[in-house]
C-alpha cells in the first residue's frame, strides 16, 4: 500500500479517542521518515520496488503485492513468494540470479511429513527457523484437517464370498456339492468394512448376519445354511496420528451341516482369520484425506470338515491374503460426507485337501485349492440428520443416514482341483456382485457410536451369495 493509504488507515483507527489518535499521528511520522530514510524507489501505479513487480503476499506481513529485491528478511514466513537475491536469515543465495521459490500449498504426510505442490530447489537448504516455521505450519494444517474430519462416520462396507465348493463327482454330474466353510465360514477381509480413510484410536465390535449365505445341495434338494459372525477389533494410530495398525478377530456360530439320507455332512468350526492392517496418510486437504495400506489376513481360522458316507475330508486353513489399497474420505460443507475404498484382496498359495482317515492311517494330501483374486471398489455417501456441536455435550450427539454401493469383481479365472472322485474350487468363474447399505449411524457422548445397516444383493443368482444381510456396529473412540 503507498504512504498515503498508509497515513489514512493509521488516522481512521480509533479516530474517536483524542489520546489514540496523537498516538496515530506520532505513528505515521515514524512511518514517513522510515520511508524517506529507506534508499529504494517506489511507484505507486503498480506497487513496486526498485522496479521489480514481482508479486509476493505474506500472512505475516504488512506488506502486500509488493516486490522484495535485496531485502534482508529475518525471522518472517512468506508464503507463496518468489524472491530474488533475498537474504533469509543470514543465508544468503549463492547467486542473484537464482530464486527462491516458498511452497504455496503443502499437505501433511508420511512421504517426507510435508507433499508441498511447489517444490523450493534441492540445492538451497533451509535454516533451522524456517524448517521449525514450516514444521509448525505442518502440525497445524494437520490438527485443523484432523479435528474437521474427526466426526465423519466410518463406512459399513459389505462384503461375503465364500470359500469354494466341493462336489463329490465333477460339478456338473448334479451329484451332492457342499460349500466349503473354512475359517469358520466367516469370509476373507474388506478393509472397508467399518473403516475411513482418517487413522483412528478405537475399539470397535461388529455383528453380521447373513441370511442364506451357504449352498448345500444334496438328494434331498437344496439346503441353504445362514452365518452370523462376530468381529473384534482395535486401531491404534502412532507417528502424530499420520498412521494406524489395525487388529480384527472374527468369529461365527456353527457353520454345522447334515443330511443323514445321503451322508453328507460339513463342520466349519468357529474361529475366523486374523486380520492385521496398516494404513497411511499420504495427502491431506483442509477438508479431504487420502491414505494408503496394506491388509494382511493370516490363516488363524478353524479348518473345515467334510464327510461323505464313509469318506471324510479336511480343508485345512493355509491362505495368507495381500491386500493393497487406497482410501478416500471428504466432509462437505457442515452436513454431508464421502469415505471410498479401493481393495486388491490377492491370495497366496491354497488351501490344502486331505483325506480325513480318522486316525486309522495317516491324511493323504490330495492337492490344494486355490482361490481367486478379488477387486473390492466401495463408495458411502451420508448427511448428518443432526449434530449437537458441543464437545461437552453428553448423550445421543448426533445422527446421520448413509448410502453405499459396494463391488466385487474376479481378477483371474477360478481353478479346480480334481482327485479321487471329488472335484473342489469355485463353481463359478469370473464373477461380478454388486451390493448396497442402507444405514443409520449414533452418535453417543461424542466418541461411542452404534450403526444398524442394512444390505441387499443387486446382482442375480449365481453372482447373489445371500439374500440379505443386517449389520451391527459398535465403536468407541480414545
Amino acid at each position: 500500500m503507498n504512504t498515503s493509504r498508509t497515513l489514512a488507515m493509521l488516522l481512521r483507527f480509533d479516530a474517536g479517542y483524542p489520546i489514540h489518535c496523537a498516538k496515530s499521528a506520532l505513528l505515521s511520522v515514524c512511518v514517513l521518515l522510515s520511508f524517506a530514510a529507506a534508499d529504494e524507489s517506489y511507484d505507486a501505479d503498480d506497487d513496486t520496488y526498485a522496479g521489480i513487480a514481482a508479486p509476493y503476499s505474506s500472512p505475516y506481513s504488512a506488506l502486500d503485492g509488493v516486490a522484495l529485491d535485496g531485502v534482508a528478511l529475518d525471522g518472517v514466513v512468506l508464503e507463496g513468494a518468489v524472491l530474488e537475491g533475498a537474504v533469509l536469515e543470514g543465508a544468503a543465495l549463492d547467486d542473484p540470479d537464482d530464486t527462491y521459490v516458498m511452497p504455496t500449498q503443502a499437505t501433511q504426510s508420511l512421504l517426507g511429513g510435508f507433499l508441498p505442490l511447489v517444490t523450493s530447489p534441492a540445492r538451497f537448504g533451509q535454516t533451522d527457523q524456517l524448517r521449525q516455521d514450516q514444521n509448525a505450519r505442518n502440525d497445524y494444517v494437520w490438527s485443523s484437517t484432523r479435528m474437521r474430519l474427526a466426526p465423519v462416520p466410518e463406512m459399513f462396507g459389505d462384503f461375503f464370498f465364500r470359500g469354494g465348493s466341493i462336489a463329490f463327482g465333477p460339478f456338473a454330474a448334479g451329484g451332492p456339492t457342499v460349500g466349503i466353510p473354512v475359517a469358520g465360514g466367516s469370509r476373507r477381509m474388506l478393509v472397508a468394512e467399518h473403516n475411513r480413510a482418517l487413522p483412528t484410536d478405537r475399539v470397535f465390535f461388529d455383528y453380521n448376519h447373513y441370511h442364506n449365505a451357504y449352498e448345500f445341495v444334496t438328494p434331498a434338494g437344496l439346503s441353504h445354511l445362514s452365518v452370523d459372525r462376530l468381529l473384534f477389533g482395535a486401531e491404534k494410530t502412532f507417528w502424530n496420528g499420520l498412521a494406524s495398525v489395525e487388529l480384527r478377530l472374527p468369529f461365527t456360530g456353527d457353520v454345522d451341516f447334515t443330511d443323514a439320507a445321503s451322508g453328507v455332512g460339513v463342520d466349519g468350526g468357529n474361529v475366523g482369520n486374523l486380520s492385521v492392517i496398516f494404513k497411511g496418510v499420504m495427502t491431506t486437504y483442509s477438508d479431504s484425506i487420502l491414505s494408503a495400506g496394506l491388509g494382511l489376513d493370516l490363516p488363524t481360522g478353524s479348518d473345515a470338515l467334510l464327510n461323505f458316507g464313509a469318506a471324510a475330508f479336511e480343508v485345512q486353513d493355509d491362505i495368507v491374503y495381500l491386500s493393497p489399497f487406497l482410501a478416500w474420505q471428504q466432509r462437505n460443507g457442515c452436513r454431508s460426507f464421502l469415505n471410498a475404498f479401493a481393495q486388491v484382496d490377492a491370495p497366496l498359495g491354497g488351501n490344502r485337501l486331505f483325506v480325513d482317515n480318522r486316525g486309522i492311517t495317516p491324511n493323504a494330501s490330495l492337492g490344494r485349492i486355490n482361490e481367486q483374486t478379488l477387486l473390492h471398489l466401495n463408495a458411502s455417501w451420508g448427511h448428518w440428520l443432526w449434530q449437537n456441536d458441543c464437545r461437552f455435550s453428553r448423550g445421543l450427539t448426533s445422527l446421520a443416514a448413509l448410502l453405499e454401493l459396494h463391488y466385487v469383481a474376479t481378477l483371474d479365472d477360478a481353478a479346480t482341483l480334481a482327485t479321487a472322485g471329488i472335484t473342489a474350487g469355485e463353481t463359478r468363474n469370473r464373477t461380478q456382485i454388486v451390493n448396497t447399505t442402507l444405514g443409520a449411524h449414533s452418535e453417543f457422548n461424542q466418541h461411542t457410536s452404534l450403526r444398524v445397516g442394512a444390505v441387499f444383493p443387486l446382482t442375480e443368482a449365481p453372482e447373489r451369495l445371500f439374500d440379505a444381510e443386517l449389520t451391527v456396529q459398535l465403536r468407541r473412540r480414545f
